[in-house]
């Protein structure tokens, strides 16, 4: 079963299971060392006496040989999965602080588009005006005064140089606002992704579960650190 991708200000925690469950039977987290040879030995039954213990002092050996090993293993396991735990918790914290980049970017995109609407808004109004004054200044009578006309193409020269003016802000502005987010945006995601991949790696390493990798492989489940 593949664990989820949550969003970075999840990643606050400590080391929890993705998925709630019953903690596993304390039996099942020990890792049991198998050994053919002891399992062979403890099957024979040797007639001779001597054999019989001689064969009793080689089990005897080989278990206290495997206790050793076992207390080895297990030492060295557990700091390798204290080692995991350690940059899980990193790997955490990496998303949470870039996910903070990201939603001070959002808010940046989000007061540039605010800003941006208003700036159409402003087009669309004094575009309109500008039509109107156009269309009145049509509607002139041929004699009318050179005043009037004179009136008439001032408004609509002035309108016009309004609706340049309001449309290199617009433009100007809709430019900032492809930067922020093919610029600026798009690399912040991507970084993002690489370090949730990270995290959810770790997870996985911890839990044992199967995941999804960044490439889109499913890697398989295994036994957990």
């Amino acid at each position: 079963m593949s664990t989820r991708v949550v969003p970075g200000s999840s990643f606050d925690g400590g080391v929890v299971d993705p998925i709630p469950r019953p903690a596993p039977p304390e039996e099942t987290q020990k890792r049991e060392l198998r050994d053919p040879i002891l399992e062979l030995l403890c099957t024979l039954e040797p007639k001779n006496p001597e054999v019989q213990r001689e064969r009793d002092i080689l089990i005897g050996k080989r278990i206290e040989a495997n206790k050793l090993a076992q207390a080895l293993i297990e030492s060295e396991m557990a700091l390798t999965r204290a080692g995991v735990i350690e940059a899980h918790e990193a790997s955490k914290a990496a998303v949470r602080d870039h996910q903070k980049k990201i939603d001070a970017l959002a808010k940046r995109i989000a007061e540039a588009q605010a800003d941006l609407n208003t700036k159409k808004d402003t087009v669309a109004r004094t575009m309109a005006a500008f039509r109107t004054a156009t269309e009145d200044r049509k509607q002139l009578s041929r004699y009318a005064t050179r005043a009037a006309i004179a009136e008439a193409d001032a408004a609509v020269q002035k309108l016009e140089n309004a609706v340049d003016r309001a449309t290199a802000n617009a433009s100007t502005l809709q430019q900032t606002m492809n930067h922020l987010l093919l610029v600026e945006r798009t690399p912040l995601m991507r970084e993002r992704d690489k370090l949730m991949a990270k995290e959810l790696e770790l997870a996985a390493a911890l839990s044992g579960e199967s995941y999804t990798n960044s490439l889109g492989i499913v890697v398989p489940a295994r036994r957990p650190l």
